[in-house]
């Protein structure tokens, strides 16, 4: 080889390293966020464990996670964007390998009959023509600029993996708590039902009382004001029960028709959540994984983006043959080949180039951007989970409280009322604290289970045992 074509070649592979085409654009600060050194209260910084869907202890919840994990319509279309991202991985793999194609093509013709200068005539005959031909194509990747297109491609789909995962967990919490919201509205209807018939039965008593001449008639109008009230409390949480339903119906992939039979009343859990500790946080949570592999993929983006900007080399061979007789096609005699090589460099593009690179760094830095507000975002979401379940678990044992010396208080002032001692004003004001503090601590226990999902959720736990199939 010439000694300026070596010296040619030679600076193309160095072009790599003279460039400065392996720097990245992801700072310092996206590779070691800040993160608390501790959480905000005193919890329990064992590890995290799997399967906190059992320790709900709740069968027929754990049995409407696996119908929403095969029916969701959302989570579906996720899974199809998995499969788009592995389609695009393959096609950029693809690249980076020898293109080979093949032709094959006949004809076949008659010139008819002609005279010559003679003018004798000619005779005349059809000529058949075979063609057949192989070609090879290859872009030598000396820049590795289709090396980074491959690995962008690589974390688009791990990304796409990620995010499918963090849906998953999502859509178990989410059903985990329309499911227990839907058991409140349940219990909240049974209550408001109960105290209606309560009022249905106090009226018959103040009736009886006005006919025998023990009671005035405004304690009769009383009783039936508060009894219409009820009726129409009742009518209301009605609506809300079926409302409930439709929404966990739409997240199981049903019809809605807000037809979900009413669960048992709400109970307390009383175990504690293992939170680990703040530096594990983002090892487990797939969204800040998600959000970092598309980081690193915007930064391979920049990559291709520059070395798009320099020289590409590509060989191409072929061979072929065009005969009259196919048995003689592709015969070792006749073939004709070629080898050529070429080298291809953008002269001119008005700074297009330039610009798309400049594209690509604006949306690596956007990108870096969104990877910390999800890091922040991830701690805060723990954060306030965990605030939120002490201040929850305190109103909770004094609404418990409440509520005992409230219907304590309402049964002592209705007798005291059949005595003569209270006025029906004193027995209707007990009896609606009474109530009040029942539909509290309903609404709390509520609370307190749709807040140990959130946590969950917020330390990205894996509802499932260690071990158990994963939803494929």
């Amino acid at each position: 080889m010439p000694f300026n074509q070596s010296k040619s070649l030679a600076a193309l592979v160095l072009l790599p390293a003279l460039l400065g085409c392996g720097a990245s654009e992801v700072t310092t600060r996206a590779h070691s966020p800040d993160m608390p050194a501790a959480w905000p209260s005193e919890v329990d910084t064992s590890d995290v464990e799997d399967g906190w869907l059992g320790s709900l202890q709740d069968d027929e919840l754990a049995t409407l996670v696996d119908e929403a994990l095969a029916q969701n319509h959302a989570l579906a279309r996720i899974k199809e964007d998995i499969a788009q991202a592995e389609a695009a991985l393959a096609s950029t793999s693809a690249a980076r390998l020898p293109a080979v194609s093949a032709s094959f093509d006949a004809s076949k013709s008659d010139h008819g009959t002609g005279a010559s200068s003679s003018g004798f005539a000619q005779p005349s005959g059809v000529r058949e023509r075979f063609g057949a031909s192989l070609g090879v194509n290859w872009e030598i990747d000396v820049l590795l600029k289709l090396a980074d297109g491959a690995r962008r491609a690589s974390l688009d789909y791990l990304a796409q993996q990620s995010a499918y995962e963090w849906a998953q967990l999502g859509l178990v919490s989410d059903v985990a708590s329309a499911y227990f919201s839907h058991r409140e509205a349940s219990e909240l209807l049974r209550l408001s039902q109960k105290r209606l018939d309560n009022l249905a039965t106090n009226l018959e008593i103040v009736e009886r009382g006005y006919r025998q001449g023990i009671n005035n008639a405004v304690d009769v109008y009383l009783s039936r004001s508060v009894l219409a009230q009820q009726q129409a409390q009742v009518a209301e949480r009605q609506a809300a029960q079926v409302a409930r339903a439709i929404r966990l119906q739409r997240l199981l992939g049903r019809v809605p028709d807000g037809d979900i039979a009413p669960g048992a009343d709400l109970e307390v859990l009383t175990t504690p959540v293992t939170v680990g500790l703040p530096s594990t946080l983002l090892k487990r949570r797939h969204d800040v994984r998600e959000a970092w592999l598309n980081l690193l993929a915007a930064d391979a983006a920049v990559a291709v983006a520059h070395k798009n900007r320099f020289p590409r080399i590509t060989l191409a061979a072929s061979t072929s043959d065009t005969t009259s007789e196919i048995d003689a096609l592709l015969s070792e005699g006749s073939l004709a080949w070629s080898v050529a090589g070429g080298l291809t460099a953008p002269i001119f593009d008005a700074g297009r180039l330039k610009a798309l690179e400049e594209a690509a760094r604006s949306r690596t830095r956007a990108t870096e951007r969104l990877y910390m507000e999800r890091v922040a975002v991830a701690f805060g979401e723990v954060h306030q989970a965990i605030t939120d379940q002490a201040a929850l678990r305190r109103r909770h044992d004094a609404y418990a409280s409440s509520a005992d010396n409230a219907h304590a208080a309402a049964g002592l002032s209705f007798e005291q009322y059949q005595r003569g001692l209270t006025t029906y004003v004193t027995v209707l004001e007990s009896e609606r604290r009474a109530f009040d503090a029942q539909t509290t601590l309903v609404r709390l226990r509520a609370e307190l289970l749709r807040n140990r999902v959130a946590l969950h959720r917020a330390l990205g736990g894996d509802w499932q045992t260690a071990g158990s199939p994963a939803d494929s």
